[in-house]
């Protein structure tokens, strides 16, 4: 339910019994994770860019960029500028939050923060990379240490 106070639901025992819990906050209660976690990965998987050329880095972002226009730039510098690097640093819990990266007002990363749940090196890798990843990026080669780049590496 994404509005639970304009939205509520009206059948929260009947809906739990069916999912196992009836709203987004019981889900993250038992899960101990946000409900759209998974969006985080755009950082690696496929960066947004907006309409005007900035660079969003996920789709959830509203709060600010971390390129002002990479349509007048080299897309794969962009991509990993050292705001993009800094920001999938702080999903994955190596840095700390930076008041110039717009995740640090993102309930997703703040839920990362509360439930101790950053992304792992291996969880990055294996979801960047599953099995017919090769097939359809021949250019990802061998991983290189540290899941900050893009395109993610693979084999090379």
């Amino acid at each position: 339910n994404f509005f639970p106070g304009g939205l509520p639901v009206q059948n929260k025992d009947r809906i739990r019994q069916y999912l196992g819990y009836a709203d987004r906050t019981e889900y993250q209660q038992q899960e101990g994770r946000h409900y759209i976690r998974h969006q985080c990965y755009e950082m690696w998987q496929r960066p947004q860019v907006n309409w005007n050329g900035r660079l969003l880095g996920c789709s959830r972002n509203i709060w600010g960029s971390y390129a002002d226009n990479v349509f007048e730039a080299d897309l794969v510098s962009c991509v990993n500028n050292e705001r993009m690097q800094y920001a999938r640093d702080m999903i994955m819990g190596r840095k700390p939050p930076r008041d110039d990266i717009p995740c640090l007002k993102c309930g997703i990363y703040k839920s990362l923060v509360e439930y101790d749940d950053y992304f792992t090196e291996d969880e990055v890798r294996q979801k960047y990379l599953p099995d017919t990843t090769e097939s359809y990026h021949p250019h990802i080669q061998t991983a290189v240490a540290g899941c900050r780049t893009w395109p993610f590496p693979g084999k090379e």
